[in-house]
């Protein structure tokens, strides 16, 4: 199993970790498969660590290894460093070798404007490993299946979650098929996630649910995720546990979508069940939660279970734009958020605020607006710059207003140039 190179303009590693492979490699090792894992972006290999000391920063985030490579021909006047944030290709290529000659190989992808990094992967892998399949799965090509098709030399492309078709494919490639009693479509049979594979392991990222409730025009949660669905919260909480004792780390990582949705069932019993075993964890959302949903409750809850990086999804001010985003947030439940948060415990300063930029259509006045309430609430600001995302609305809207081209679709440069168009508009 591969997770490739992010190629662009800065990358850091916010809690980042190949979460579908590793879900994708303990189904594989329950089955009686051997799996290995190169991560090209572990920070943490011991060839890496020989040229590069780690750069460590709060809660086990840091700096990503950067050599500076070409910009493509469309970024050429952009004048910033374009890089390879990861390990050295050199490294690559000797962590290859030291593999055995392998009966497939799985490469991952992140986002769509990263998709040379799995192309690049892809071209070394026909290189060095010719005549071994490969199965290329991920975000991007889910997002951008034709896009996909014609820059990734792939065996077989899978598009969408992989954990029931996974050993499918392997068995169509290598004839070994076991029988798997297990149903994995439900997200409670999947084992958690093998971080054995990982160097390094100084945070663990948790998933309490797939995809979101929600349609915001700009995200494309449920078509990378498919339909919302959460977990029973006993099996987090166990899933938890396991961790915390295995590898005797206090940083665990909430990538929901939705993490409060449904709170009373789901994630009250969670946090609740952390706090009665006195775990003295450090928590992070780093995905946004929606402030809607923080009342007195929960902002209790969140103290005393031990959330020390949190993030409100305000997004925007903007009241029309409201409904773009299911309601899921305006400025009165915003504003009780925080003053919830801080009765709780938590510090104004300390608490974070999403907002987008750079929608189509989207006035600078709405952004300066935006900034100018979340700051006089006493929070940081974290502005997001809206990269269009194929399948949503949002993206039909910047195809309609003349920004994006099917024609000329190019994921990354797309993604980018549209960014800075409607920047400097």
């Amino acid at each position: 199993m591969i997770n490739p190179w992010i190629y662009d303009f800065a990358a850091f590693d916010l809690w980042i970790k190949p979460l579908g492979l590793l879900y994708l490699g303990a189904i594989l090792k329950n089955n009686g498969f051997n799996v290995t894992l190169i991560d090209c972006l572990d920070r943490y290999n011991p060839e890496l660590k020989k040229i590069s000391a780690v750069k460590e920063k709060r809660f086990g985030t840091g700096n990503y290894y950067k050599e500076v490579v070409e910009k493509p021909d469309v970024l050429k006047n952009i004048p910033r460093k374009y890089g390879r944030y990861g390990i050295t290709e050199k490294i690559f290529i000797n962590e290859l070798s030291r593999v055995k000659k392998p009966d497939a190989i799985l490469v991952s992808s992140g986002m769509t404007y990263w998709y040379l990094g799995p192309k690049r992967v892809v071209n070394i892998l026909k290189d060095e490993l010719p005549g071994v399949p490969i199965i290329f799965g991920g975000i991007y090509p889910t997002l951008a299946p034709e896009h996909a098709k014609h820059n990734i030399e792939a065996d077989e492309i899978v598009y969408g979650a992989a954990e029931t078709k996974i050993i499918p494919l392997i068995a169509k490639f290598t004839g070994y098929n076991p029988h798997i009693s297990i149903d994995y479509s439900s997200i409670d049979n999947i084992p958690f996630p093998c971080y054995d594979l990982i160097h390094n392991i100084n945070y663990v990222l948790v998933l309490t649910s797939r995809g979101c409730p929600y349609r915001c025009t700009f995200c494309g949660s449920h078509l990378v995720s498919g339909k919302f669905r959460q977990r029973a919260p006993e099996l987090v909480t166990e899933e938890i546990l396991f961790h915390w004792k295995k590898y005797k780390v206090r940083d665990f990582v909430f990538f929901d979508d939705a993490l409060f949705f449904r709170k009373e069932e789901h994630i009250y019993r969670i946090l609740e069940s952390v706090i009665k075993k006195k775990l003295h964890l450090r928590l992070h959302t780093p995905n946004g939660i929606h402030p809607n949903e923080i009342d007195g409750i929960a902002a209790n809850l969140m103290y005393r279970a031990g959330f020390k990086t949190v993030r409100l999804s305000l997004e925007t001010v903007n009241p029309e734009r409201y409904a773009d985003m299911d309601n899921k947030v305006n400025k009165e439940g915003f504003e009780t958020a925080v003053k919830e948060l801080e009765k709780s415990g938590f510090k104004r300063k300390n608490i974070e605020s999403y907002i987008i930029m750079a929608l189509p259509g989207q006035k600078p006045r709405e952004v300066i607006d935006t900034i100018i309430f979340a700051a006089s609430n006493g929070v940081k600001v974290r502005l997001c710059s809206y990269a269009p995302i194929p399948g949503t609305l949002e993206w039909k809207r910047a195809i309609d207003a003349g920004a994006v081209s099917y024609t000329h679709l190019r994921a990354h440069e797309t993604s980018l140039h549209l960014v800075c168009r409607l920047l400097l508009e």
